[in-house]
């Protein structure tokens, strides 16, 4: 009897057959994964340019505020940059004064899959994310990798 060398056809349709349907379940998946990360680096780039604006005031010795609508205030609108599909609701116009001193109040930032509320909390206003269902807010401290390091206190 002679040794067989190789597939036959029909071993390797069932193979590729397999390798089509695996693909076809995990493709969604992963597309889910790149999408939710896309808006998570978004929504970190958003809170990094808030945590900024305290120095950007007292770098440019410069006062304005951070408002979703048009004020009668007379300042400049906070210089941040929104990605495609985000926008800013305020409690009240947040102002940041030139000595870098900001007022303080409330946020929420909204995307299409999801909102998150942050509090800012003078005299420095760093980003606080709040969960508006517990009542506690949620200290985040950015490091690398935009990781983040959670620690729950009450409001």
């Amino acid at each position: 009897m002679q040794k067989r060398k190789g597939f036959t056809l029909l071993e390797l349709l069932i193979v590729l057959f397999i390798l089509g349907l695996i693909a076809g379940l995990a493709l969604p998946r992963l597309t889910q994964v790149y999408q939710t990360l896309q808006v998570s680096y978004q929504r970190d780039d958003v809170v990094a340019q808030i945590n900024r604006l305290g120095f950007h005031a007292f770098s440019h010795s410069l006062s304005f505020v951070l408002s979703h609508e048009t004020t009668e205030l007379g300042l400049t609108k906070a210089p941040i940059e929104w990605a495609e599909g985000w926008s800013m609701v305020t409690e009240k116009p947040i102002i940041y004064r030139a000595n870098g001193v900001c007022e303080g109040g409330r946020l929420w930032l909204r995307h299409a899959t999801g909102q998150w509320a942050i509090q800012l909390t003078p005299p420095f206003c760093q980003v606080q994310f709040v969960n508006e269902s517990t009542g506690f807010r949620i200290i985040t401290n950015h490091s690398h990798h935009h990781a983040f390091n959670h620690h729950l206190l009450p409001r």
